[in-house]
């Protein structure tokens, strides 16, 4: 499917489709004011991977939340570099008192975890964009020294205003958000009268799903290497329906997924509607095609 419905800029070289770029909104050093537009790779300088072994030539973001870059080393193995930007503490208590000040963000030490280590940028509304280096396949490195190298690459991209957004096509479900393509009322058949919440980058949104009992509706709008098969016609887009089994804590559940247009190299653009309740499979699923009926009729479509 190629780029034929995304442009990024920077790092990805995009193929066969001609896109404006939209400007970014105007924001204060230190502060981002539209993350579900940011690409992670764009925290991550340019040279840094380098300086651990070979990157590939291209660098791409793994998803709209996600960027992982494979640096091979000369004497055998793989450095994975990390960077996660669909976080954020619920309360200040959590940041803890190890971390740096640089101007409104603050940076934690790297925390070592077996073989991986990971440090947090933290920004003044508590979201943080978490990076890490794991080192694979007998790779020698020291991942604390990178992750903390991320680290000052995550801040210096901010604090300077040089990382990137999407450039998305107009048709592109980065633009969408979730919360809007169902009602309270709509969804209360499963959740009950409760509000939407959406994750941190806006990229999902759940009605109920939480505690005592997680019965609700989740709706993730997120990108997939992965083609749907078993497919069937719902509201004109090819969709592919799958009941899932009880996985503590949640309840048996029923998915519902239609796919759109290309993102990066091998992935597609993908909605995912599930269900989640203690009621029969088939219940599940009717649920879910009819919520998932009302979504896709308001998503947009390839021009």
């Amino acid at each position: 499917m190629g780029f034929g419905g995304i442009c990024v800029v920077g790092a990805l070289l995009v193929s066969g489709t001609a896109c404006a770029v939209p400007d970014a909104p105007a924001a204060p050093p230190g502060v981002i004011i539209d993350w579900h537009r940011v690409d992670p790779c764009g925290f991550v300088d340019p040279a840094l991977p380098g300086r651990y072994g070979t990157p590939p030539e291209r660098i791409e973001p793994f998803d709209f939340n996600a960027c992982e870059i494979p640096v091979a080393q000369p004497a055998g193995g793989t450095i994975y570099l990390g960077v996660l930007t669909d976080n954020r503490l619920t309360d200040e208590r959590e940041l803890g008192t190890a971390f740096t000040r640089h101007g409104k963000l603050r940076v934690t030490e790297p925390k070592p975890y077996e073989d991986t280590c990971a440090a947090n940028v933290v920004f003044p509304d508590l979201r943080y964009v978490e990076v890490n280096a794991v080192p694979k396949d007998g790779a020698k490195a020291d991942p604390c020294a990178i992750a903390a190298a991320l680290a000052d690459s995550v801040v210096s991209s901010v604090l300077q205003g040089k990382y990137r957004f999407f450039a998305a096509s107009p048709s592109s479900w980065l633009h969408v958000d979730p919360c809007e393509l169902l009602t309270t009322e709509q969804a209360a058949v499963v959740a009950g009268a409760v509000e939407p919440r959406h994750g941190p980058n806006r990229h999902n949104c759940r009605w109920g799903a939480s505690k005592p009992d997680y019965a609700g509706v989740v709706l993730n709008i997120s990108v997939s290497t992965q083609r749907l098969t078993d497919v069937r016609d719902l509201e004109g887009r090819a969709t592919q329906v799958r009941a899932e089994p009880a996985d503590a804590p949640l309840p048996p559940g029923c998915r519902v997924a239609t796919q759109h247009i290309g993102f990066a190299r091998d992935k597609v653009e993908t909605v995912a509607l599930i269900v989640f309740a203690e009621r029969e499979p088939r219940w599940l699923c009717a649920t879910a095609l009819d919520l998932a009926a009302k979504v896709w009729s308001r998503l947009p479509r390839t021009p």
